[in-house]
């Protein structure tokens, strides 16, 4: 049974199909890029600041069957997915 999204956790969890386009490519994210999200997505830029992957993970677990998201919260889930956003949290962490 897929647990309700709260509208809160949902305003970060709706950028899951972009970030599972990344993991699906492999492509790193750019530096030019992540000035974009700090941009557009500000609250989200932040909260990514302060969070390690084990906290994300913990996050987004609960989501694992919703039907909108689950494909995307297992991906994030997944060994790949768990190595692009260590390595994505460590560029964002070093700026």
């Amino acid at each position: 049974m897929a647990t309700r999204i709260p509208p809160g956790a949902e305003r970060y969890i709706q950028y899951l199909p972009q970030i599972a386009g990344y993991i699906r490519s492999g492509r790193p994210i750019s530096g030019i890029e992540l000035g974009l999200l700090q941009g557009f997505a500000p609250d989200a830029y932040q909260a990514l600041r302060t969070l390690t992957y084990d906290e994300l993970a913990s996050g987004i677990r609960p989501y694992v069957n919703d039907p909108k998201f689950g494909e995307y919260v297992r991906l994030a889930l997944s060994a790949k997915g768990e190595q692009w956003i260590r390595d994505t949290l460590r560029k964002i962490h070093g700026r």
